[in-house]
């Protein structure tokens, strides 16, 4: 009979089969071994075969304390996908969460927060004035790839050198959810600043021993920088810019938010981020978009007062 951890193995390898991201297979992965671990430390232990409707929402109610609704949503998820897979070896005779309804998640009940464009220049600002001569240079490539791109923070870690093409100053990206690839090409200004970094990250590296480092984002001893230090470096970054609160993805937002602002498409900003459905990319679409000030402007409300002489 196959352990649990056979089982978890086998469906991670369908997961990356369907080709997802390495981010989402390690969450799922995680997920899974905690429900695992929750199942032996219940008394008596509770073995996979014995699982039921009622042992699941156990779980779900415990894991969902101070949790958002989407956050459950993708707990609900996980476990429905892999309860399919669980069926499909023979493991369970139903897939019990089919019949539990997940919360319902309205994607557009929340607007994304996005700085300022003001708020962006004083961060890229601050970058600059970092105190070890390597962050001069990597965070404000960091935070333009970022920015301009919309890329998220694992996109921007999985960056290689051999993704950087300096000739035509296009960008290979790797999305962290499905594992595709775009190629964005990038503004004038960045490429300067990733040229710029380049020349100070081959130097660290020669004095480290490590030339053949193949990530482009770096830390001061030459190995790839960790998701807990870029958003630590950032955080400290945007504090000494004045921002009261910060996230990393919030350069993502800003970037889908300002691309509205200044006229882009909703196809062309789907572009841009990645998306893989159009209604993701419609959560940008807040008041301050060019298509919604132009649809006000033709509302009937308009002409009525004119004719009514109202000032």
């Amino acid at each position: 009979m196959a352990s649990f951890e056979e089982h978890v193995d086998g469906y991670i390898r369908e997961c990356q089969i369907r080709g997802l991201g390495d981010d989402v297979i390690n969450y799922r992965r995680s997920f899974l071994y905690g429900w695992h671990s929750w199942l032996r430390s219940e008394n008596p232990k509770i073995s996979l075969h014995s699982v039921n409707t009622e042992i699941i929402l156990k779980f779900i109610k415990k894991k969902s304390t101070f949790k958002s609704k989407a956050t459950v949503a993708g707990y609900m998820s996980t476990l429905r996908c892999y309860g399919d897979y669980l069926n499909r070896q023979g493991i369970w005779k139903n897939n019990f969460l089919r019949w539990v309804e997940s919360p319902r998640v309205n994607i557009n009940s929340h607007i994304p927060k996005s700085l300022t464009k003001k708020e962006i220049e004083n961060l890229i600002s601050e970058s600059f004035k970092s105190k070890t001569r390597l962050h001069q240079y990597l965070w404000p490539a960091a935070i333009l790839c970022a920015y301009s791109l919309g890329l998220r923070r694992g996109e921007v870690l999985r960056i290689r050198i051999s993704d950087w093409c300096s000739k035509d100053k296009i960008l290979k990206i790797i999305n962290t959810k499905s594992n595709f690839e775009r190629y964005m090409p990038v503004p004038e200004s960045v490429s300067k600043t990733i040229e710029a970094y380049l020349i100070i990250r081959h130097q660290v590296l020669k004095n480290k021993n490590r030339i053949s480092e193949q990530k482009l984002f770096i830390n001061q001893c030459g190995y790839p920088m960790e998701a807990t230090s870029f958003s630590v470096g950032l955080g400290k970054i945007a504090i000494r810019s004045g921002l009261k609160s910060f996230s990393t993805h919030v350069l993502r937002h800003s970037c889908a938010t300002h691309l509205f602002e200044s006229g882009a498409s909703t196809p062309e900003v789907k572009m841009v981020l990645g998306h893989s459905c159009v209604d993701t990319t419609m959560r940008y679409l807040n008041v301050s978009s060019p298509e919604r000030i132009k649809a006000i402007a033709l509302h009937p409300i308009n002409r009525m007062l004119e004719d009514q002489n109202v000032e």
